[in-house]
Formats: structure tokens, C-alpha cells, sequence
């Protein structure tokens, strides 16, 4: 059975083509539904557009043309309006080497002062009188203080003392073993293989064609290599006879591998060494 592998022209996605297909083979991306068709000819096979979605292409790109011609006017309209208001009139040159004029000076007269004639003498101390000479004492007043009692002196609230900061005693947080962290290690190691072994399963096939019907084991060993992955067939043994016969398209690898065990009477699980068969 021919098998033809090509990639997407716009999404890249890898398709697979299987079966006798005709000189010209007319399909859509299952990723990106681009519109394709696949050349079969003497020298190989190649995948290209289809002619109608290179027309649509073409149509799409000649209606936006105007519309980038009309942006592009307005833009220079816009900014020739703004060269018009922003630029102001501006200062000959000899406007601007003309020398500013110098401010009028203030003149401030301070008047004379003023001369006291020489019959007027000027005034001197005044004598202190007679009763208070300075052999006499003077009396002083006495002024009685009220001092205050003791209980007043003390503070009407007592003082507040800061807290002293917990201490923590929570225990220290335990540390990891040899065996504890081998162990966390190989369950990472096994949840990245289930992860890249579900992602094989997941890619799409254009169609699968197997009408004359495949024996098992043949079957086993074809889907092995579509997903890249190791088949552990313990109980394939026991159906030895039975025929797989397919004819789906616009599927998927594992789509494809549980419809096949589904007429063996069969499932399979995802492990991190490989695709585990059971019976139901």
C-alpha cells in the first residue's frame, strides 16, 4: 500500500496520505482546512494549493489594495494640516538683533536732616528721688507657692510594656531522603513519557484504508511505527485469526489503533514504557 507524506503548505502540520489515490487527489488540512490537493505523478508526489483557494487568495489581496491608497492620502492631508497650524510667523533677523530698550532711571532724593537749634539742650537722665538712696534696702514681697502633693506627680494611666516578640517553635520542615527523591524523580520521568506517548497518539490522519483486512499482529507492528511507540501484545496471541478492516478518514493515530482493537475485542493503556493490550 502507497504511503505519501507531505507537509501543509500554510500550518506545516504532517499529513499522511495512504492507498491508491488518483494522478490529482483533491482534501482539506484536518488542522487548518486549507483547501489542497495532492499531484501524483512519475517522479514522486508533491501537495499544493488547490486552484480555487489560490483564486480566493488573489481576490482578497487586489479588493484591500484601495483601501491602502485611501489611508495613505489621508495621512499626508493630516499631516500637511498640522505643518499649516503649528508653524506660526516667525521674527525677521534684524527684528531679532535689535537691541531691547534700556528701562528709564529712578533718581531718589533723600531729604536733609534736620539741625536742632544750639539754646535747646538735649534731655538727660532723670534723678531718682529722694527716699531711695542706695544705703536703703528694699522690701520685697513674699509670694506663698502651693507645691504640689505626691500622688499627683504620678502618672493617671501606667505605662504600657511592649510584648516580647513569640519565638517560633514549629518543627523544622523534614528532609527529603535518598529514596524519597528517586522515587519523585521516576514519577516525573514517567508522567513526561505518558505525556509524549498521548501526543503521538493525537496526530491526524488524512484516512486509513485496510478493506482487505490485516491480521492482527501486522496491525500491532503498522501502529507501532505510526506512533513511535513500543506495543507490549501479551494477549495478541490468543486472537491469532482475526482480521482488522478499516476504511476511515480525517482521523487520528489512536482513533485508528482503538477501532482496530475494538474488533479484536481488545483496549489498550498508555504507559510509560509503552501500549499495554488487554481483553475486555
Amino acid at each position: 500500500m502507497q504511503v505519501y507524506e507531505h507537509e501543509c503548505p500554510d500550518c506545516h502540520c504532517r499529513l499522511r496520505l495512504r492507498g491508491p489515490l488518483r494522478e490529482q487527489h483533491d482534501f482539506k488540512c484536518p488542522d487548518c482546512a486549507a483547501s489542497l490537493a495532492l499531484h501524483v505523478h512519475s517522479g514522486g508526489s508533491e501537495v499544493a494549493r488547490s486552484p480555487d483557494s489560490v483564486a480566493v487568495r488573489a481576490t482578497a489581496t487586489s479588493v484591500s489594495a484601495p483601501k491602502i491608497v485611501a489611508w495613505t492620502v489621508a495621512g499626508l492631508l493630516l499631516l500637511g494640516f498640522g505643518f499649516f497650524v503649528f508653524s506660526g510667523p516667525k521674527e525677521t533677523e534684524a527684528e531679532q538683533q535689535k537691541p531691547a530698550a534700556k528701562p528709564p532711571a529712578i533718581v531718589i532724593t533723600q531729604p536733609e536732616p534736620k539741625q536742632l537749634p544750639e539754646s535747646v539742650e538735649a534731655p538727660g537722665r532723670p534723678e531718682p528721688p529722694s527716699g531711695l538712696g542706695e544705703s536703703e534696702p528694699i522690701d520685697v514681697p513674699m509670694v506663698a507657692v502651693d507645691e504640689p502633693a505626691p500622688e499627683d506627680l504620678m502618672p493617671s494611666t501606667p505605662a504600657t510594656v511592649a510584648p516580647e516578640p513569640a519565638i517560633d517553635t514549629a518543627p523544622p520542615e523534614p528532609v527529603e531522603t535518598v529514596e524519597e527523591a528517586e522515587a519523585r524523580l521516576k514519577a516525573e520521568r514517567d508522567a513526561v513519557s505518558i505525556a509524549a506517548t498521548q501526543q503521538r497518539l493525537s496526530l491526524p490522519l488524512l484516512s486509513y484504508e485496510s478493506s482487505a483486512g490485516l491480521t492482527l499482529q501486522a496491525f500491532l507492528t503498522e501502529m507501532s511505527g505510526l506512533a513511535a511507540t513500543r506495543i507490549v501484545d501479551g494477549p495478541a496471541a490468543s486472537n491469532p485469526d482475526v482480521l482488522i478492516k478499516l476504511s476511515v478518514e480525517n482521523t487520528t493515530v489512536g482513533e485508528v489503533l482503538s477501532a482496530g482493537l475494538k474488533q479484536a475485542k481488545m483496549v489498550h493503556q498508555v504507559r510509560p514504557n509503552g501500549i499495554y493490550l488487554s481483553n475486555k
